[in-house]
């Protein structure tokens, strides 16, 4: 059931969300230390957990792609906007944007 569920969660965009708030709060951070704030330790533990966050949705992410599922093989494409040729909807086929061919 869980296992499901993760399946639907976008990680790869929520990945880059992180990344935007660890820049934002990288910026932040600095900005605090340059008027010496008392805000610079709660901004500093913001930034690097958001960049953690990052890095694990990430690695969440080549974990899905990675792992078996429902005894059909290995997935190694699993992003929902390419289908299981490894050609983005609606282009036509073989006419991968890449140059591959059809796996």
């Amino acid at each position: 059931m869980l296992k499901n569920n993760l399946r639907k969660i976008p990680f790869p965009f929520l990945g880059y969300v992180f990344m935007l708030l660890g820049f934002l709060g990288l910026g932040s951070f600095v900005f605090a230390l340059a008027i010496r704030s008392g805000w610079t330790l709660t901004l500093c533990a913001l930034t690097v957990a958001a960049f953690a966050s990052c890095v694990g949705c990430f690695y969440v992410r080549a974990w899905q792609i990675s792992t078996r599922v429902g005894g059909r093989g290995w997935t190694l494409n699993n992003d929902p906007f390419v289908d299981g040729h490894g050609i983005p909807p609606g282009c036509p086929s073989g006419n991968s944007p890449t140059g591959g061919s059809r796996l």
